[in-house]
């Protein structure tokens, strides 16, 4: 058997189907398999108080809506007043074009000046939405850039291993069990195709089952250090919309101030 030949066989297939997987998947995968570790079995309980059951009961009744167009609506600071928020620009133009927002039932005319206020404010809000999308995909993009990188270089390394052992054992050299063990444990056949050269070539008598019966057990490969599923679920997303006041007065709609809420998800 020519061992060079059987190696360099070997190393073409190997890199053809390996060529096949992209780096990006092989972060996905290892990302996954992170997150399989992170236990869902605990789970938190929260006891609500009689307040808290009569806020919720508040927050069922409030409404908003433009149209067909649900919006966002909370409690303001007073108990007549509440805080309208338009979730994106385009929920922020149609209410604009149609004129008229309705907040519990009761429809709320807007002035010239609130709607031009109200679409200046949703494209601020829309263009810090945009960066902030931007900066978390960069963050993003950064850590499984590192976490590629070091995939593939404790890949490279463990490939660089695995030919030097199978090409020891192929030739006849001085192979630790360690390193035999390492071999199959990281491509079977590799590790087969080692030990039938070195028994065709007579200098091993040891048959493969014994060494097959030795590397059973649990692999003590070293693993990436870092955590990136934890670095990668602590990123915040940013994302900021436009806002609405609005309040009653003695059964009298008061339109309030225009501004915008920033919140992270």
């Amino acid at each position: 058997m020519n061992i060079g030949n059987t190696i360099s066989h070997y190393v073409h297939n190997y890199a053809s189907s390996a060529s096949t997987v992209s780096a990006t998947e092989k972060a996905l995968n290892a990302y996954k398999d992170n997150s399989k570790n992170v236990s869902s079995k605990n789970t938190d309980t929260v006891e609500i108080s009689p307040d808290g059951y009569e806020m919720q009961s508040k927050a069922d009744k409030m409404t908003a809506t433009s149209g067909q167009d649900k919006l966002g609506i909370t409690q303001g600071e007073n108990p007549n007043s509440y805080v309208i928020h338009f979730d994106n620009i385009a929920l922020a133009h149609r209410a604009v074009e149609r004129g008229y927002i309705t907040v519990n039932g009761q429809d709320i005319q807007l002035s010239d000046e609130v709607k031009k206020k109200i679409l200046e404010t949703s494209q601020k809000a829309f263009e810090a939405s945009e960066k902030a999308t931007m900066q978390y995909a960069m963050q993003h993009n950064s850590i499984v850039a590192r976490q590629q990188a070091e995939a593939w270089g404790e890949e490279s390394k463990r490939m660089s291993r695995a030919m030097s052992v199978m090409s020891k054992i192929a030739s006849g050299g001085k192979v630790s069990e360690a390193d035999r063990k390492f071999l199959a444990e990281y491509n079977p056949e590799m590790y087969a195709m080692a030990i039938s050269a070195e028994m065709m070539s007579g200098r091993q008598e040891k048959q493969e089952e014994k060494h097959l019966s030795e590397i059973r057990e649990e692999s003590k490969e070293q693993i990436p250090t870092e955590d990136y599923a934890k670095e990668l679920g602590e990123l915040k997303h940013e994302y900021t919309e436009a806002t609405l006041e609005v309040s009653f007065d003695n059964g009298n709609a008061v339109v309030g101030e225009v501004g915008t809420n920033t919140f992270n998800y």
